[in-house]
């Protein structure tokens, strides 16, 4: 796991929508650097959740000149159709093959992937998410193989404050986002 002061290796791509994104943002990036939330699959509910909770503190973000970035295990064409159904305003990129979460160390979860995190995913949920679970694709895609985890990184891609919910403790987006304010 990144510890507060290392710096974070690059990470840039072009988002779902969007224009290019690229962490850490150098001269034309924001002032205040990024908060960036990595998710696994698109179709647990705690990875939808994540995502428009990053989105509810886009105001706040702007206020402090803070980029917002989510990252995916999901696939483009999931993802694809997730961002505009949610109306997802932070840009999204997608990880498929984890290269960007395991370069960020982003703990992996053990044991909830393949037929039993399918089985998990529909067995947990209600009639309408299992609709919802069905409609985004959870077929072959349905894995939940990354802890969420949120990294907050100054403007020269040092690490601020990491947040995971490896254990039991949920992410504190607003405690992350506030984190290197003077």
């Amino acid at each position: 796991m990144l510890e507060p002061g290392q710096h974070v290796p690059a990470l840039g791509g072009q988002p779902v929508f969007g224009h290019p994104v690229r962490v850490p943002g150098g001269a034309s990036g924001p002032a205040g650097g990024h908060l960036v939330v990595f998710v696994g699959h698109l179709v647990e509910a705690r990875a939808r959740a994540l995502l428009l909770a990053l989105q509810a503190r886009v105001r706040e973000a702007e206020a402090r000149r803070v980029g917002l970035v989510g990252l995916t295990s999901a696939s483009e064409a999931l993802a694809s159709d997730f961002v505009p159904r949610y109306h997802l305003i932070p840009p999204l990129l997608v990880d498929p093959d984890g290269t960007h979460h395991r370069a960020w160390q982003v703990p992996a979860l053990r044991g909830r992937g393949g037929r039993g995190g399918r089985a998990r995913a529909l067995l947990g949920g209600s009639p309408e998410g299992w609709m919802e679970a069905l409609t985004l694709g959870l077929g072959r895609e349905a894995r939940a193989d990354w802890a969420p985890t949120a990294i907050r990184v100054d403007a020269e891609g040092r690490v601020l404050a990491v947040g995971t919910e490896a254990g039991s403790d949920a992410l504190d987006l607003d405690g992350l986002l506030a984190c290197g304010a003077s």
